[in-house]
């Protein structure tokens, strides 16, 4: 899958793991005598297979520091868990926050990352995966999390197909926002 999304689909933003995957969904579906260790091994290959192959920068050494960074090979930010997954996760881990809908979905969100435009530039909006920790969009995912799904019924990322094609962000306060209530259940 990794492979894939880097070779074929480098732009996907938001990606769906619910029910895809036991090595990502607990165990849930497999028999086995720990479940503690399954917990565990899902959310380490979470983030080993995926998240650290799609979205950190590949490993570079430069004897000079006058070499720019490479950027990460995709643009991915946001990954949908099953409800078992994400309570495995716990608080995530460094920027990684659980964002819940408040009809039980939930995602697992790179809340450091987002568009954000560069201040007299021409070149419109870019990703920028390392926002600091007093950015206005950062602190609001983080309160976001912190909710809990206690959020309004638009806040998720089901419905956003606009808001994605034209890299406004996805808090539900944009256009493109349509049957929030049809999608906002996980079934």
């Amino acid at each position: 899958m990794t492979e894939f999304i880097k070779e074929k689909t480098p732009n996907v933003e938001i990606l769906t793991l619910v029910n895809t995957s036991p090595e990502l969904d607990c165990g849930v579906r497999l028999p086995t005598p720990d479940i503690r260790q399954t917990t565990r091994q899902s959310t380490i290959a979470l983030h080993s297979q995926v998240i650290r192959q799609l979205c950190n920068p590949p490993f570079q050494f430069n004897i000079s520091a006058t070499t720019p960074a490479l950027p990460p090979p995709t643009r991915l930010r946001v990954i949908e868990l099953s409800t078992a997954m994400l309570g495995a996760l716990g608080a995530g881990a460094n920027s990684w926050r659980i964002i819940r809908s408040k009809g039980g979905r939930g995602w697992y969100v790179d809340t450091a990352c987002a568009w954000v435009a560069e201040p007299g530039s021409e070149q419109g909006s870019f990703l920028r995966r390392d926002l600091p920790a007093d950015h206005p969009y950062r602190i609001e995912m983080c309160k976001l999390s912190e909710a809990n799904g206690n959020v309004s019924s638009g806040v998720g990322w089901h419905a956003r197909k606009m808001e994605i094609l034209h890299g406004h962000g996805m808090l539900g306060r944009e256009d493109g926002l349509y049957g929030a209530v049809s999608f906002a259940y996980q079934g």
